[in-house]
């Protein structure tokens, strides 16, 4: 598994280097099951982890319509339960895209 340091940047589209024109924040609130952690990986990135009641934060970066576009493709976004007797479970957000309004706003 991949840890991303805490000091490294977050970006999506992943990589991309422009104006912060927002953030997506994804939580991982609770788990029934002990020892477990959320494996995150968005189309073009190396991943994350994010354990119970932690969330994570990536800026999104570019223009509005081309962070609509990225996300439009990289669903769904498939997040592993990983646990620690290797067991796991699939979550899948299968729609990533930005409400209509926000695409409206300079």
């Amino acid at each position: 598994m991949y840890q991303m340091a805490e000091e490294e940047l977050r970006t999506l589209p992943p990589g991309i280097d422009g104006n912060h024109t927002g953030t997506l924040t994804i939580c991982f609130r609770q788990c029934s099951v002990p020892d477990v952690v959320a494996h995150i990986k968005f189309w073009g990135d190396v991943g994350c982890d994010v354990y119970p009641n932690k969330s994570i934060n990536f800026a999104l970066v570019g223009e509005r319509s081309a962070i609509a576009t990225y996300l439009r493709d990289a669903s769904p976004l498939h997040i592993k339960i990983l646990s620690k007797d290797k067991d796991s479970a699939n979550v899948f957000i299968p729609d990533l895209s930005l409400p209509a309004q926000s695409l409206d706003y300079k």
